[in-house]
C-alpha cells in the first residue's frame, strides 16, 4: 500500500490487523500458554497410553495362559469393560486381544474359530456394558449441581 501510495497510516498493519493486535494484547498470555501446554501433555499421555495398551495386553496374554476358559472369559469381560471405559485405550486393541487370547485358549477344547467367535461375543457384551456404564455415569453426573456449575 505504501508503494502504491494508498496507505492512510504509517503502521505496518491494516486497520483490521491493528484491531486484532490491540485485542490480543489484552489477553492473559500466561494462562493461554499454560492451557496449551496442558493440552499437549494430555495429548502425549493419550498417545503413550494407546501404545502401552498393546504391551499390557501382550503381558496379560502370557499370564492368563494357564487358566480355565470359563475363568478366562469372566476375567477378560471385567478387564474389557474397564478398558472400554478408559479414553486412551483403542477399542480395536480390546477386540483383537479377545480374539487372540480366547482363540488361543480355545484351540485345545472347541477350536480356534469358535474361540474367536466366543471372543467376539464377549467383546461385544463388554462394549455394550461399558457403553451403558458411560451413559449412566454421564446421566447421574449431569444431575449433579457441582458438575453443572463447572
Amino acid at each position: 500500500r505504501r508503494w502504491r501510495g494508498t496507505a492512510t497510516t504509517t503502521s505496518r498493519q491494516t486497520e483490521v490487523g491493528r484491531r486484532c493486535v490491540k485485542e490480543m494484547r489484552a489477553w492473559n498470555w500466561c494462562s493461554i500458554l499454560v492451557k496449551v501446554n496442558i493440552l499437549g501433555e494430555i495429548f502425549a499421555c493419550l498417545i503413550f497410553g494407546g501404545k502401552m495398551t498393546f504391551v499390557a495386553f501382550s503381558y496379560l496374554n502370557q499370564i492368563l495362559a494357564h487358566l480355565q476358559i470359563s475363568i478366562l472369559v469372566t476375567l477378560l469381560f471385567v478387564v474389557g469393560c474397564t478398558m472400554f471405559l478408559l479414553p486412551p485405550v483403542p477399542g480395536s486393541a480390546v477386540y483383537i486381544f479377545y480374539g487372540i487370547v480366547i482363540g488361543k485358549h480355545a484351540q485345545t477344547s472347541i477350536g480356534f474359530w469358535p474361540g474367536v467367535g466366543v471372543g467376539s461375543l464377549v467383546g461385544l457384551a463388554a462394549k455394550l456394558v461399558a457403553s451403558t456404564g458411560q451413559y449412566y455415569i454421564g446421566y447421574f453426573l449431569g444431575k449433579s449441581v457441582r458438575v453443572q456449575r463447572a
